[in-house]
């Protein structure tokens, strides 16, 4: 990823997954069980624009986090997170509990999740169900490798990785 401010471990998730969007995909995912580009955009509370949810899933994609599964032609892929991705889930529930202790009206996406904040066991059981849900054994638990760039988001980016590549080739 370009624009790496330091090597600090914080600034480094925070540059990851320091938009709103990419967690609250992550959140639906996880939680909800969206998979599908169209589910996604349904079931985002927040209401997420069709333009950021694509750019937010191939960010997730290029970082590991999910995974694309194609489809014939004519249908949409599906989205799919790995293993780094439920490894995230732990952290979805620790900013849950902050939102609820800083804004004690806001109540849990998901019911059957109420009071799991802290309870490691539970949150373990559930990772575990994740990856059964999402395909993964541990022999399957294996790092994704990411590109080496990060995908362009804007149209000047694009342009400019355009650019890159044209001096490249040259």
């Amino acid at each position: 990823m370009e624009g790496k401010r330091s090597s600090c471990p914080i600034n480094r998730g925070v540059e990851f997954l320091g938009d709103r969007w990419s967690l609250l995909i992550l959140r639906d995912m996880a939680f909800m069980g969206s998979h599908g580009f169209r589910e996604l955009l349904a079931s985002s509370q927040e209401g997420i624009s069709p333009s950021t949810l694509s750019a937010r899933l191939k960010s997730l994609e290029w970082s590991g986090l999910v995974s694309k599964i194609g489809a014939p032609r004519g249908h949409q892929g599906s989205y799919t997170l790995t293993e780094e991705g439920i490894q995230l889930v732990p952290l979805l529930f620790e900013l849950a509990h902050i939102g609820s202790m800083l804004d004690p009206t806001t109540r849990s996406t998901e019911p059957r999740f109420q009071g799991w904040y802290g309870d490691a066991e539970k949150i373990a059981a559930y990772m575990d169900e994740l990856r059964e849900r999402e395909g993964l054994t541990p022999s399957t638990n294996a790092a994704v490798e990411s590109p080496q760039e990060p995908p362009p988001t804007s149209r000047m980016e694009r342009q400019g990785s355009r650019d890159l590549d044209r001096a490249r080739e040259k």
